[in-house]
């Protein structure tokens, strides 16, 4: 690990355990004169050089974090390298952060959503946009912009083994399973098949189980794959919120350390500090989530099916019609309010 790795690791830490103490001990403290008693004056050349080491691998954008209550963040999990389709996106989350009223509210969109891409006069499944532009992410945020009529501020995405070491450091995922699962066929290393099986009933997962939870849908579809990924990632939330920046150094600083090179962001390291300081301030139980499905109680979406060349692909469309998104915007402006 080089020196402005490490370097990089402590000053976060550092900040970690400052955010920590001002919410323990109750002192209202800016932020900044906090970071600056505690010596980290982050100065232009210092951070700069800390960028062009690759601490985290960001895109140049010209809009920091915007000081609006609300801020939207389009998060992304990919295969990654290894996996068959590796740039398809299994998870495509919008999660708003309320920073006024300290909510943050996960929504959830199925992968396999039959949209037009932007630019473009034919569609595709939604999770094939990014690998389309993997360098800013231009056609899949404008598709989830006009999908959610919501505008997306920053983005984040991650691979499925690194997720998976963040749920083995921080000891496994606490996950109800609300019933019986047995997936003979899920997909193996070399094209191989893996039994995944797992009771109902509350019970911790290792990593690779809790992978294999969030990927499943052999019995069932993609809503409730959509609504499996949610929980994970809700209880990983949870779990890392709630541990102790000073007890649990080691554990942190270990996160830290798996989403080196693996965390791809246009999230600068100010605005990831920051972003900490907001998500810090909320209560796990203020954390929502939802899906954009077809079960009675919302109704957004109807299944249907396209002939691809000499293949048939099962898809879903807008219930009110094929890019019609009027109840899709109404739906979540209504979650956003609350």
């Amino acid at each position: 690990m080089n020196y402005r790795f490490k370097q990089f690791l402590l000053y976060i830490a550092n900040g970690l355990l400052i955010v920590a103490i001002v919410f323990t001990t109750g002192k209202l403290l800016n932020t900044t004169r906090v970071f600056s008693q505690a010596g980290m004056n982050w100065s232009i050349s210092g951070v700069l050089s800390t960028l062009s080491a690759s601490v985290i691998t960001t895109q140049s954008i010209n809009d920091t974090v915007s000081d609006n209550d609300v801020q939207n963040i389009l998060i992304l999990g990919i295969a990654g390298p290894g996996n068959s389709a590796p740039n398809l996106t299994d998870t495509i989350i919008l999660a708003s952060l309320d920073k006024k009223h300290k909510t943050s509210s996960l929504i959830s969109f199925p992968r396999d959503l039959w949209v037009k891409i932007p630019g473009k006069q034919y569609s595709t499944k939604l999770n094939s946009l990014y690998q389309m532009d993997m360098n800013n992410l231009s056609i899949i945020k404008s598709a989830i912009e006009n999908i959610s009529g919501q505008k997306i501020n920053n983005y984040l995405r991650v691979n499925l083994s690194t997720t998976q070491e963040i749920i083995e450091k921080i000891g496994g995922a606490t996950i109800d399973v609300k019933t019986d699962i047995y997936d003979s066929g899920y997909p193996g290393p070399n094209n191989s098949y893996e039994t995944l099986s797992l009771k109902k009933g509350v019970q911790k997962l290792d990593g690779a189980t809790a992978i294999k939870y969030m990927r499943t849908r052999n019995q069932d579809n993609d809503f409730e794959r959509s609504a499996r990924q949610q929980q994970v990632i809700k209880a990983v939330a949870e779990k890392v919120l709630s541990l102790n920046p000073v007890w649990h150094f080691i554990t942190y600083f270990n996160i830290l350390n798996t989403l080196h090179d693996n965390l791809y962001t246009d999230l600068s390291i100010f605005d990831l500090k920051n972003l900490w300081s907001a998500v810090y301030n909320i209560d796990p139980s203020n954390l929502a989530t939802y899906t954009l499905n077809n079960t009675d109680q919302e109704n957004l979406l109807k299944v249907s099916s396209r002939d691809l060349g000499e293949n048939t692909a099962s898809i879903v469309i807008p219930k009110a019609g094929e890019n019609d998104y009027t109840e899709f915007h109404s739906f979540i402006n209504n979650i956003l309010k609350k």
